[in-house]
């Protein structure tokens, strides 16, 4: 009967130990992200049918703070963003096949379908909402706030377009 309480308290105390230590190992262990740049692109095709080559590209999406000390909990994961304007105009992606692809166009890390409920005001100026779900698994997600023109009886195609990037970066 001692025997068996002497084998409970040994197993105890070796789960503890290898508790206390993977604690302290996630805690100084530093994740990095995968990558601190990543291309942008549009595309005049459906994520499903990707294919040919970019109508416009994006500026690279980057760490805000590329510079600054990393802090938190190590498995917090970093998100990258990008600014751009575009001269393509919002009605124009609405009305054919456009996506947005995030990372080498050959082999993208996300991708989303632009499209979305373009609300129905009186100003010409909308703006979707656009999500970018991973591509093979990558692990790689995110939004894209688009704002542009939406009067339908607009003859100009030519308007420009903001498009505002948020992708979050799986750690290493």
């Amino acid at each position: 009967m001692q025997q068996s309480h002497v084998r409970r308290l040994a197993a105890t105390f070796l789960l503890s130990a290898s508790v206390i230590a993977g604690g302290v190992g996630l805690s100084s262990a530093q994740q990095t992200p995968a990558t601190d740049t990543l291309q942008a692109s549009i595309f005049a095709t459906s994520c499903a049918d990707l294919s040919g080559e970019a109508v416009e590209t994006l500026r690279n999406l980057t760490l805000d703070h590329a510079d600054a000390e990393f802090r938190g909990l190590p498995s917090a994961m970093v998100v990258l963003d990008s600014d751009s304007e575009v001269e393509i105009s919002l009605v124009t992606m609405l009305d054919s096949p456009h996506s947005i692809v995030i990372g080498d166009p050959n082999s993208p890390v996300a991708c989303g379908d632009i499209g979305g409920h373009v609300p129905g005001d009186d100003d010409d100026d909308s703006d979707i909402e656009v999500g970018l779900w991973p591509w093979n698994d990558s692990g790689y997600f995110g939004i894209a706030h688009i704002e542009g023109e939406n009067d339908l009886d607009d003859d100009d195609d030519d308007s420009n377009t903001e498009i505002d990037i948020e992708v979050a970066v799986p750690n290493q």
